[in-house]
């Protein structure tokens, strides 16, 4: 299946998409609720795959009633994250697949639920950030996904139309607010199950991040 053809530009989603982040943002929720006696498990975890560490630290301490204020449990949970965060390191082939798309002459941003103090370091050790066009974080927006904000703002910020856009991205709530938006969207399997990704609204589904080569 070849992309419309009117598009000019990817929205990349980060954890999971072009990294593998999901193993250490797993070791970080169990080990952050196993710290105050409590046992998370993969269902809650892909439950929050989307909605800000903000929300996700809101709803873990409603459910497990945790001790100390929202403030501080995000500021322990993020100090973890980060510690974790830094050693993580891309293949080759993400690089190579995005250096193909920009001499191809598509314009690349990173659209991501985490926040920029969390990922920069990150993106620069792993020379994604000069990959890119521009970026929109988490930290920008009010709301996070399945909401569509961060995705229409994205728009807005970088003066594109939905149809000038193709969004990757690897879970069920990215899909549903790339489609709130109005967006064609091409959902890398891995995280969920290929027909997950189809039921939440995916136009594309692929295996692995090279098929992106073959589409346009």
């Amino acid at each position: 299946m070849k992309l419309p053809g009117s598009i000019k530009a990817f929205f990349f989603d980060l954890d999971g998409t072009l990294i593998d982040t999901i193993p250490v943002l797993y070791e970080t929720y169990i080990d952050f609720l196993a710290g105050f006696g409590k046992a998370g498990s993969k269902e809650e975890f892909h439950e929050f795959n989307g909605p800000s560490l903000k929300e996700i630290i809101t709803l873990m301490k409603q459910r497990y009633e945790l001790p100390g204020s929202e403030t501080e449990l995000l500021k322990l949970y993020d100090s973890e994250l980060a510690t974790h965060y830094a050693g993580i390191r891309c293949g080759a082939d993400v690089l190579e697949l995005l250096s193909t798309l920009r001499l191809q002459g598509y314009k690349l941003y990173l659209v991501t639920s985490a926040a920029e103090n969390l990922v920069s370091a990150m993106l620069r050790e792993n020379q994604l950030a000069s990959s890119f066009d521009g970026f929109t974080f988490g930290d920008e927006v009010r709301l996070s996904k399945p909401d569509p904000e961060i995705y229409e703002q994205s728009l807005a910020k970088f003066h594109l139309t939905p149809a000038d856009v193709a969004v990757v991205e690897d879970s069920c709530n990215g899909i549903r607010s790339a489609k709130s938006a109005g967006l064609y969207v091409i959902a890398l399997a891995g995280t969920h199950e290929a027909s997950e990704l189809q039921s939440s609204g995916a136009d594309k589904v692929i295996s692995t991040l090279p098929e992106l080569i073959e589409m346009v």
